[in-house]
């Protein structure tokens, strides 16, 4: 039919746009990938993610987290070899999923793991870790539970949703 989402029509005239612009030392090539992916992370990703958290469809979650990690590595290109290896081995050792954040070009990983199995898989991963880059000594590992989930906050009571 020929329909689009507003997003693809975003998309779409955003690499026209880009093919032809060079900024900063960056050719249009490594821009264009950069905002496809940001698109592709804003606007697929993460409204999907939400929904399978939402819904307890963890191996979805699984997934668009391994995707989410898979675009960061091959279109920002902002990882070092620890911010790739991280993930995968938090998978390996068996997190639900992981991925690394940050400014880039270093930066920190998280591991969505079920309470019970937390403990063990932290000292797995971190065993691994230590084993896969020895030099690398001043990594912390640890164990947390989210906070809440995003809320309004009105009036002068912080903790008072609206």
């Amino acid at each position: 039919l020929g329909l689009e989402t507003s997003h693809e029509r975003v998309r779409a005239t955003a690499m026209k746009r880009l093919a032809t612009t060079k900024q900063d030392g960056h050719g249009a090539a490594a821009l264009q990938a950069r905002a496809w992916q940001f698109m592709e992370e804003s606007e697929v990703i993460v409204p999907r993610l939400s929904e399978a958290l939402r819904d307890g469809r963890l191996d979805e979650v699984s997934a668009l987290v391994d995707r989410s990690q898979q675009l960061t590595e091959s279109h920002l290109q902002n990882t070092v070899a620890e911010t790739e290896w991280l993930p995968a081995e938090a998978r390996r050792v068996g997190a639900i999923a992981a991925s690394a954040f940050g400014a880039g070009f270093g930066g920190s990983c998280w591991a969505l793991v079920h309470a019970a199995d937390a403990e063990m898989i932290k000292e797995r991963w971190e065993a691994a870790y230590r084993a896969e880059f020895p030099l690398r000594t001043n990594a912390v590992f640890f164990c947390l539970n989210p906070g809440p989930g995003a809320l309004r906050l009105c009036g002068d009571e912080a903790s008072q949703a609206c």
